[in-house]
């Protein structure tokens, strides 16, 4: 360990980083041995790393080799292993330390990384431990059986069917592939598992363990101990004492104290683990002073047993992602795996039902009409998803229960099913008016423990709020373990029961106040109350006004508080599946609508949602009151059906005028690959082209990996739509096939690349499709759909050539540059077009091939380009960088364009050989066109007041801005001083005022200064007709010295004195006061 790091092991680290994880590590390898070390920030860049990204990997690695050239021998492996380990990186660590093992003993070269070792399987301790694991374990997974299952005869063991989970911190060009939970591995320090009640996370977790009992996981098989818990009942003290609190028998402290236990674990971290269930019920139980004191978030924030690896359970990613909560509560920790459960397919939905209705012919053939039933019910077929739902509704068929109509229907028939055969069997016989009393005093002891955060209830509680303990031996409340304290069978039965209870209150007593209690303004809250909220709508049904009246309220308040995006789309996606379960909304969806912002973004963060956020989305449409403009980003939808109505919606909308949507997630052939038919994707786009209310279309799409119909799809909206004036395709393709994709080829994951051919489809289709359109008024495109050939041959003359065409806008992202014929499609739409008025372009750089000829450069084609552009009266240039002779060739464009009257121009620095350029440039167009100029940047001092100068001596210009950007104090003075004196000697004509407007940051000893200044004169010509100045300026990072802040610090006396003005002419009075007044100012 004490040896020099080698390339390789540094490789290792840079393909195992997670994204977040790089720039953190890059900076605490390059400070660890000299904290001073200079341009740290500089060397790691503005670089944006994706997990999958080959090129963003290099530079990581490269960094890292920069740290182990500058080093030396000082660059050790144990300095590199504890780095990792101060930055919770632990099992990269541990990767390392294998590897060196591995090089120093030739032996251990076939076990595979992340593999440890067993150690200690002779120790008496551990044979000890794991035999009370597997006794409690074995005990557990057969007595695990809620006594409502088994009052039907249910099995959850024999039914144990594989869930579908997605991995969520994917990287953004990584799909949507889902895997079975058996599937997914195990190696990871810290893996969280999410998703919503019911899915089984719980059973999961209880199968993890009786997998490592009886061996049958080769995932957990050097896993020596294993540890599952249940954060609901975890107490006082640390994770251990939660392990002898559940898990151990009574006694067993004395055979294994808990020291010796503890020692033996930080020895061999790699050889245990923990599982810990519903983690984010510490959240809702404790303050955020507790927080840090309990055991859960002391364990998984990596203070107690920091090097043990962990699974986590929880319901949802709010109580990971929001930003609101990260100012309440300490947020949960960052995983190095987060996979959603997303459970069952179709597949899987079917194996359900056929081994549920195994039996006899007569119960085979009920199962397969139930399938048929869920097939051709969008509904019922949403619900059956989630293993919970499943199994009830196969419960309800098999008696002869129709189809729910909403979930609180389903559960309602359930708990009348559970009731009648309790009422049945119980001697003497329950009356009816008993068992609902029974039941309604339920509610009301479930929304009391909601409120307080209290799952275990005393039996005491129960018999208070109940008088009697039916509900127990009904099975709908359980032993929790300890002694006289129970909880709800499940979660849903709990949140069931409360929102009966709202549901029943009285609409002039406590209701309002229940009603306002599910929806609030915060991700957590509404986390907590969503299958209440859900359940109560689906219970009040029509009579669910006053629900959606609290709905309207909450929503104005997140407005007003400027609350985080996933706050409001936590509350409109719940509301979206709340107009579903009403079963009426026609009366819902309208009162939904009302209350939405005109422009409405639901980021769905890559995850697929409920099929009820959907079909409630598209009732939203339909209403009257929709809002104009809708953005759906990061949307996969797995249920074809969710996306034919969603469709059909946005067809039928007429008020709807602007649609913002990513259809990679729409492609059912990545987002739902056991379909072959993607026909669903064709009628999606056939409606939106139908609609006649859409004039600005966004089409987000990565083409990488689509299915051929599907790219080709997209271009059909753009043939048939003939009221379309605005488009914008931000169109993803890589420029060469990736080492992912490659993999993925070799290991059989994928027939082919798609790349080379969805690129040519894409092309020539948007091609023919803008022949045929004769109403587009602007194009927005991303710069990667004319890097290709075809697009300099098909795409750029059919954008040349549209009859309508005025404003044209290519943008490219900050890490990507200009390749390929991306300049050359654009000189000749440029050269070629005779109705382009407007032409705006940002990227990176303009930075070509240094050995070729300078005619052949980017910038000099552009360059040439726009000087010949005889339409041209806007023009919009942002790039991230330039050297200084690209400036200069676009300051001589701004010369020789004919027609521009308009001028944005923004990159990192304003350079006073640029401004010079530029200013004469503006002068020579002083009695022609240009009208507006606006500059981002840091401005040079010098060149900013010939700026000045130029601007106020033009007679043409009407508005100039210089925003976002970087002033330096003296600069700004001389500025302001320059424009006072112009303003003197102004001519009294001027057809219209000049107005100037700064906005930015000052940077200087005499900041404050220079920004009063121009302040003082923004006052002093706000009346004027000549020239009016805005001002918008803050100072920057304040450089004084060190002596002058000594000398500020040291106590000196009183300062005064006074001027007196005389009592002279008086007309000159008030500018002698005014040239004192600013002199004071300045100084």
């Amino acid at each position: 360990m004490e040896g020099k790091v080698s390339t390789v092991e540094l490789e290792f680290v840079a393909h195992r980083l997670l994204p977040s994880d790089w720039r953190t590590l890059g900076r605490k390898l390059l400070t660890t041995i000299d904290p001073h070390f200079p341009n740290v920030e500089g060397i790691l860049g503005n670089l944006e790393y994706s997990h999958q990204d080959e090129g963003a990997r290099k530079i990581v690695l490269q960094t890292m080799l920069r740290w182990q050239s500058m080093w030396g021998n000082k660059a050790t492996v144990a300095l590199l292993v504890g780095a990792l380990e101060d930055l919770c990186m632990v099992g990269i660590a541990n990767g390392i330390r294998e590897m060196v093992a591995r090089r120093n003993d030739p032996t251990l070269q076939g076990v595979p990384y992340n593999v440890v070792e067993m150690k200690g399987d002779c120790d008496p301790m551990v044979r000890l431990c794991r035999e009370a694991l597997k006794n409690h374990y074995t005990m557990v997974y057969k007595s695990n059986l809620p006594l409502v299952w088994k009052t039907f005869g249910i099995n959850v063991q024999t039914m144990d069917i594989p869930l579908q989970v997605v991995r969520l911190d994917r990287a953004p060009s990584e799909k949507f592939r889902t895997q079975v939970d058996v599937e997914v591995p195990l190696d990871q320090h810290t893996m969280m598992l999410q998703g919503p009640t019911g899915v089984g996370k719980t059973q999961l977790c209880y199968k993890l363990a009786y997998d490592w009992v009886t061996e049958k996981d080769t995932r957990l098989k050097n896993v020596q101990l294993l540890f599952v818990l249940s954060a609901m009942y975890i107490g006082k003290g640390d994770i251990l004492d939660a392990v002898y609190d559940q898990i151990f028998p009574a006694g067993f402290v004395e055979k294994l104290p808990k020291r010796k236990l503890e020692r033996w674990i930080k020895a061999n971290p790699n050889s245990v683990m923990f599982v810990i269930d519903d983690v984010d019920v510490v959240q809702e139980n404790c303050s955020s002073q507790d927080m840090e004191k309990t055991p859960v978030p002391c364990y998984i924030n990596g203070k107690y047993l920091r090097d043990t690896r962990r699974i986590l359970t929880c319901r949802s990613s709010a109580v990971i992602g929001c930003n609101r909560m990260a100012e309440t509560t300490p947020a949960l920790p960052h995983c190095h795996a987060n996979y959603l459960i997303n459970g069952f397919s179709e597949g899987a939905v079917d194996e359900v039902i056929s081994k549920f209705f195994s039996g006899s012919d007569d119960s085979r053939a009920l199962g397969r009409r139930l399938k048929e039933t869920v097939s051709s019910n969008d509904y019922l077929s949403g619900v059956v998803q989630n293993p919970m739902y499943a199994l009830i509704v196969c419960t309800l068929w098999k008696r002869g229960k129709s189809p729910p109509a909403s979930l609180a229907q389903l559960i309602e028939q359930f708990i009348a099913l559970i009731s009648e055969e309790f009422c049945s069997k119980k001697a003497p016989p329950m009356s009816t008016k008993s068992m609902h009393t029974t039941l309604r005093n339920s509610g009301k002891l479930a929304w009391a423990s909601l409120e307080v955060g209290q799952n275990a209830l005393t039996h005491q509680h129960i018999q208070d709020v109940i008088g009697n303990d039916v509900v127990i031996d009904m099975g709908l409340l359980q032993s929790t373990g300890e002694d006289g304290r129970y909880k709800f069978v499940h979660r849903i039965f709990r949140e069931y029961f409360a929102a009966t209870h709202v549901a029943t209150a009285s609409a002039a007593g406590d209701q309002a106040k229940y009603l306002q209690t599910l929806w609030s303004t915060g991700c957590r809250h509404n986390h907590e109350y969503g299958n209440v909220c859900l359940y109560t709508a689906g219970l009040l049904q029509d009579k669910s006004r006053d629900l959606f009246a609290a709905f309207t309220s909450n929503l104005s308040e997140l407005t007003r508080q400027d609350s985080p995006p996933c706050c409001l789309n936590t509350v409109i996606s719940q509301a979206c599946s709340a107009v579903v379960e009403s079963g009426h909304p026609n009366i819902t969806a309208p009162l939904v609508a009302k209350a939405l912002p005109r422009d409405l973004t639901l980021d769905f963060q890559g995850k697929p949602p409920p099929p009820n956020v959907l079909h409630g989305l598209a009732e939203l449409i339909l209403a009257k009151h929709v809002p104009k403009a809708i953005s759906l980003k990061n949307l996969w939808v797995t249920k074809p059906s969710c996306l034919l109505h969603l469709g059909e919606a946005i067809k039928g909308s007429k008020s709807l005028s602007s649609l913002n949507i990513d259809v990679t997630g729409m492609d059912m052939s990545l987002s739902s690959p056991e379909r072959a038919d993607n026909s669903v994707i064709v009628s999606f786009y056939r409606c939106i082209a139908e609609n006649r209310g859409i004039a600005c279309l966004h089409i987000n799409a990565d083409i990488n990996d689509m299915d051929e119909n599907a790219v080709a799809a997209m271009s059909e909206v753009i043939r048939h739509k003939s009221d379309l004036h605005d488009l914008r395709l931000v169109i993803h393709a890589s420029s060469s096939c990736s080492a992912r994709c490659r993999n993925m080829v070799a290991k059989g994951y994928k027939m082919g690349c798609k790349r080379e051919k969805n690129i040519e489809v894409f092309n020539e289709r948007l091609a023919d499709a803008l022949g045929k359109n004769t109403t587009l008024r602007s194009l927005w495109v991303s710069v990667q759909v004319l890097e290709h050939k075809l697009a300099l041959e098909v795409v750029a003359p059919a954008i040349a050539s549209h009859p309508c065409l005025s404003s044209l806008k290519v943008l490219g992202l900050s890490s990507e540059e200009t390749r390929g014929y991306a300049i050359e499609a654009l000189a000749h739409v440029l050269l070629k077009s005779k109705t382009l008025k407007s032409f705006s372009l940002s990227l990176p750089s303009l930075i070509g091939d240094v050995r070729c000829d300078t005619s052949t450069q980017p910038v000099n084609i552009l360059c040439a380009a726009l000087k010949e552009c005889r339409t041209l009266e806007m023009l919009d240039l942002s790039f991230a960088y330039l050297f200084a002779r690209e400036k200069l060739l676009l300051a001589e464009v701004i010369m020789s364009a004919r027609s521009l009257k308009e001028v944005s121009l923004t990159w990192r620095t304003m350079n006073e050989a640029f401004l010079v350029a530029f200013c004469r440039a503006v002068r020579a167009k002083s009695a022609g066109s240009l009208k507006r100029i606006a500059l981002s940047g840091a401005f040079d001092s010098r060149g900013l007041v010939r700026l000045g100068k130029t601007i106020v001596d033009s007679q043409s210009l009407l508005e100039v801005t210089l925003q976002h950007s970087k002033f330096h104090d003296k600069g700004l003075e001389e500025f302001a001083d320059e424009l006072m004196e112009a303003v003197s000697s102004f001519p009294e004509e001027r057809d219209a005022p000049l107005h100037i407007t700064l906005q930015g940051t000052v940077k200087g000893d005499c900041a404050d200064d220079a920004i009063s200044t121009a302040e003082l004169l923004s006052m002093e010509l706000q009346d004027s007709d000549h020239t009016n100045l805005t001002v918008h300026l803050e100072a920057g990072t304040i450089t004084t010295t060190t002596v002058v802040q000594e000398a500020l610090t040291k106590k000196s006396g009183d300062f005064a004195f006074m001027i007196d003005l005389g009592r002279g002419d008086t007309s000159s009075s008030g500018s002698q006061q005014d040239q004192v007044m600013k002199w004071l100012t300045r100084r």
